[in-house]
Formats: C-alpha cells, structure tokens, sequence
C-alpha cells in the first residue's frame, strides 16, 4: 500500500486494530463475519479512517463505528425504514437516506439487517 503524501490526509487513516484497542474482543468477530457476509455479495473493500470503518463496493455504502460494547452500523437506502432497530435516519437527498442500527451480537446481523446492506449494495451513488 502506498502511504498517501499529504500528512494530514495521512492522520486521517486508521487501522482496524486502532478501531478495536481496548473495545470488547467480540467485536472484532462479529464485524469480521459481517464483512464475510458482505463479500458474498461481491467485492467489499473494508476502509479504516479516523472516526469509521467505510464499507465500499462502487461507493461507501455503509460504515461501522466502534463502539465500547456494540458496533454501529450505518448504511444507505432510497427510501426511509420503518423499523424498531433503525436508531438514527439522516436524510441525504431526495432518494437517498442514511440509517444506524445497533450490532451487538451476531444474531444482529439477522436476514432483515443483511436484507438492507445488500440493498445498500447495489444502490447506485
């Protein structure tokens, strides 16, 4: 990998391992088995920076942060979902809105939860 020349995009990068440091160590492999099941999808780059992990295929189409005992995970859909799980919407255009879920277990990660990262997907940016 080729270290970017511009320190302070440099700062902006982080390693997975600095997003994990000192959180709970399930953590790690529930968000390891969630980009496994990402991949199934297609190519899934995984793009640690300063406050997130991106999930990228064509485009970001989600995002996890790291948090003490649970992962957030953030993801695009053209519409809003109606769902007990969504814990924040963003509205980021006309057809496009950001939604956060709270991971804390593998059983999180659900058909439903999977159902919407595949939409996220497949969107078109």
């Amino acid at each position: 990998m080729v270290e970017d020349p511009d320190p302070e995009l440099r700062a902006l990068k982080k390693t997975l391992d600095e997003h994990f440091r000192g959180r709970d160590p399930e953590l790690r492999g529930i968000f390891h088995e969630l980009v496994e099941r990402l991949r199934e999808l297609g190519a899934v780059k995984v793009d640690p920076v300063k406050t997130t992990i991106n999930l990228v295929a064509r485009h970001n189409f989600g995002a996890v942060t790291v948090r003490g005992t649970f992962l957030r995970l953030e993801f695009l859909a053209k519409t809003r979902i109606a769902d007990g799980r969504i814990v924040h919407i963003e509205r980021l255009g006309p057809a496009k809105f950001e939604h956060s879920v709270v991971i804390e277990s593998l059983a999180d990660l659900d058909d439903v939860v999977m159902g919407w990262l595949a939409a996220a997907y497949r969107l078109q940016s």
